[in-house]
Protein backbone atom coordinates (compact mmCIF):
# COMPACT_ATOMS: atom_id res chain seq x y z
CA UNK A 1 0.00 0.00 0.00
CA UNK A 2 1.30 3.34 -1.32
CA UNK A 3 0.02 5.75 1.22
CA UNK A 4 -0.80 9.20 -0.32
CA UNK A 5 -0.94 12.27 2.07
CA UNK A 6 -3.49 15.23 1.54
CA UNK A 7 -2.40 18.05 -1.27
CA UNK A 8 -4.94 20.57 -0.22
CA UNK A 9 -5.24 21.83 3.21
CA UNK A 10 -8.97 22.11 4.80
CA UNK A 11 -9.46 25.95 5.06
CA UNK A 12 -13.38 26.51 4.77
CA UNK A 13 -14.67 28.36 2.87
CA UNK A 14 -11.10 28.82 1.07
CA UNK A 15 -10.36 25.61 0.55
CA UNK A 16 -11.70 22.03 1.45
CA UNK A 17 -9.36 19.32 2.32
CA UNK A 18 -8.88 16.41 -0.03
CA UNK A 19 -8.64 13.70 2.66
CA UNK A 20 -11.19 11.21 1.05
CA UNK A 21 -9.36 11.78 -2.32
CA UNK A 22 -5.80 10.88 -0.58
CA UNK A 23 -7.52 7.60 1.03
CA UNK A 24 -9.44 6.51 -2.35
CA UNK A 25 -6.00 6.86 -3.79
CA UNK A 26 -3.78 4.95 -1.20
CA UNK A 27 -6.65 2.06 -1.55
CA UNK A 28 -6.46 1.70 -5.55
CA UNK A 29 -2.66 2.84 -5.49
CA UNK A 30 -3.90 5.47 -8.27
CA UNK A 31 -2.41 9.11 -7.74
CA UNK A 32 -4.96 10.43 -10.18
CA UNK A 33 -8.15 10.37 -7.48
CA UNK A 34 -10.08 13.56 -8.32
CA UNK A 35 -10.84 15.99 -5.02
CA UNK A 36 -14.34 16.09 -5.13
CA UNK A 37 -14.76 17.71 -2.37
CA UNK A 38 -14.24 21.50 -3.13
CA UNK A 39 -17.37 23.11 -1.93
CA UNK A 40 -19.53 21.40 -3.50
CA UNK A 41 -22.43 19.14 -2.01
CA UNK A 42 -21.85 15.63 -0.77
CA UNK A 43 -24.18 14.17 -2.87
CA UNK A 44 -22.63 15.36 -6.65
CA UNK A 45 -18.93 14.78 -4.65
CA UNK A 46 -19.85 11.07 -4.18
CA UNK A 47 -21.54 10.74 -7.49
CA UNK A 48 -18.74 11.75 -8.77
CA UNK A 49 -16.27 10.06 -7.21
CA UNK A 50 -18.22 7.21 -7.77
CA UNK A 51 -17.52 7.98 -11.72
CA UNK A 52 -14.27 7.86 -11.12
CA UNK A 53 -14.32 4.45 -9.68
CA UNK A 54 -16.24 3.02 -12.08
CA UNK A 55 -14.26 3.99 -14.70
CA UNK A 56 -11.53 1.88 -12.65
CA UNK A 57 -13.93 -1.14 -12.35
CA UNK A 58 -14.16 -0.25 -9.30
CA UNK A 59 -17.48 0.62 -6.95
CA UNK A 60 -17.73 2.37 -3.52
CA UNK A 61 -19.94 1.39 -0.99
CA UNK A 62 -20.80 3.65 2.27
CA UNK A 63 -22.78 2.76 5.32
CA UNK A 64 -23.31 4.89 9.27
CA UNK A 65 -21.76 2.57 12.15
CA UNK A 66 -22.13 3.67 15.40
CA UNK A 67 -18.96 1.00 16.55
CA UNK A 68 -16.91 0.76 13.19
CA UNK A 69 -13.99 -0.46 14.41
CA UNK A 70 -15.75 -3.54 16.89
CA UNK A 71 -18.05 -4.03 13.52
CA UNK A 72 -15.44 -4.22 10.91
CA UNK A 73 -12.86 -6.24 13.08
CA UNK A 74 -15.69 -8.55 13.75
CA UNK A 75 -17.76 -9.27 10.67
CA UNK A 76 -14.85 -8.00 7.84
CA UNK A 77 -11.54 -8.62 9.49
CA UNK A 78 -8.63 -8.15 6.94
CA UNK A 79 -10.47 -5.49 4.93
CA UNK A 80 -9.53 -1.82 4.58
CA UNK A 81 -11.92 0.81 4.99
CA UNK A 82 -12.48 4.24 4.49
CA UNK A 83 -13.63 5.91 7.97
CA UNK A 84 -15.42 9.37 7.88
CA UNK A 85 -15.14 11.07 11.51
CA UNK A 86 -14.19 13.70 13.44
CA UNK A 87 -11.00 15.35 14.53
CA UNK A 88 -10.48 18.74 16.92
CA UNK A 89 -9.96 20.43 13.83
CA UNK A 90 -13.19 18.90 11.61
CA UNK A 91 -14.40 16.34 9.38
CA UNK A 92 -11.65 13.91 8.11
CA UNK A 93 -10.71 10.30 6.63
CA UNK A 94 -8.43 8.03 7.31
CA UNK A 95 -7.63 4.26 6.03
CA UNK A 96 -8.41 1.31 9.16
CA UNK A 97 -8.51 -2.02 9.30
CA UNK A 98 -10.07 -4.08 11.90
CA UNK A 99 -10.05 -1.65 14.61
CA UNK A 100 -6.64 0.19 13.70
CA UNK A 101 -6.24 3.42 11.70
CA UNK A 102 -3.66 2.16 9.50
CA UNK A 103 -2.85 5.62 7.49
CA UNK A 104 -4.29 9.08 7.95
CA UNK A 105 -3.40 11.38 5.33
CA UNK A 106 -3.60 14.83 6.96
CA UNK A 107 -0.36 16.57 7.16
CA UNK A 108 -1.59 17.78 10.57
CA UNK A 109 -1.41 14.90 12.96
CA UNK A 110 -5.04 15.11 14.73
CA UNK A 111 -6.44 12.02 16.67
CA UNK A 112 -10.18 10.98 16.32
CA UNK A 113 -12.14 12.42 18.48
CA UNK A 114 -15.78 11.25 17.74
CA UNK A 115 -18.65 10.48 15.10
CA UNK A 116 -18.69 12.48 12.16
CA UNK A 117 -20.41 15.98 11.91
CA UNK A 118 -24.29 14.05 10.48
CA UNK A 119 -23.90 11.95 14.23
CA UNK A 120 -22.37 8.63 13.35
CA UNK A 121 -19.16 7.07 11.76
CA UNK A 122 -19.44 6.40 7.95
CA UNK A 123 -17.87 3.45 6.44
CA UNK A 124 -16.14 3.23 2.98
CA UNK A 125 -15.37 -0.13 1.23
CA UNK A 126 -13.72 -0.23 -2.10
CA UNK A 127 -14.70 -3.16 -4.58
CA UNK A 128 -14.32 -4.54 -7.90
CA UNK A 129 -17.22 -4.19 -10.37
CA UNK A 130 -18.44 -7.51 -11.92
CA UNK A 131 -17.18 -8.21 -14.78
CA UNK A 132 -19.92 -7.96 -17.73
Amino acid sequence: MNKRMCKVAHNPPHTYGDCISACIATLIDRDDVPHTYDGVSAIKAWSDIRDYLKIQGKSLVLFQDDQPFESMAANNPGVPYILLCRTAHADHAVVCKNDVVIHDPSVIASEIVGAHSIGSYIVGVIGDLPVE
